[in-house]
């Protein structure tokens, strides 16, 4: 066996020359929404570090009824998930996201991530009357992240939604 060959038996025993900082850390993220209060859908979503997507839906009203599903994720999609939550700074955004005025039964959602040893947890209230705050902007970019890749996705109206609605599969 040639020095290469010997060097390259010793890299694979040793992980393929990765260090431990170069293997990405976990990833779990936990989305959940309610579009309308007691009128509308629950959605709860969890993705696991190994990629697995659980998901429960409860339709509230009128067809009532639930359904449950379960996804695997791609390497590439979970980088994607990934460089959404790092480019818009999720882990800075404020944990609560709400308008001046709270009305009753629209759309909240929330989403918590462990990315290693941080986690942060943001709730967001009526993303359509707060168009213009960009903290609204960069969560609905990091949910828009994690639900484009399903081929279900909650609904609640407004263009924030409309946008993402209009790149589902279909």
């Amino acid at each position: 066996m040639t020095r290469v060959a010997y060097g390259l038996f010793a890299m694979s025993l040793a992980g393929g020359g990765l260090k431990a900082e170069d293997k990405p850390v976990a990833l779990v993220v936990e989305a959940w929404i309610s579009t309308a209060g007691p009128y509308g859908e629950s959605w709860d979503l969890r993705l696991t570090p190994s990629g697995e997507i659980s998901l429960r839906v409860n339709y509230m009203i009128t067809p009532s009824g639930n359904l449950m599903a379960r996804f695997t994720l791609s390497a590439e999609q979970i980088a994607g998930i990934r460089k959404a939550i790092e480019s818009e700074r999720f882990f800075e955004l404020p944990a609560k996201v709400f308008p001046a005025t709270v009305p009753l039964h629209r759309p909240a959602l929330r989403l918590d991530v462990w990315l290693g040893d941080r986690r942060h947890s943001v709730q967001l209230y009526d993303p359509d009357q707060q168009k213009a705050d960009p903290n609204v902007r960069r969560f609905l970019a990091v949910w828009r992240g994690l639900f484009e890749l399903l081929p279900i996705r909650p609904s609640w109206g407004g263009p924030q939604n409309d946008q993402m609605q209009q790149t589902r599969p279909g």
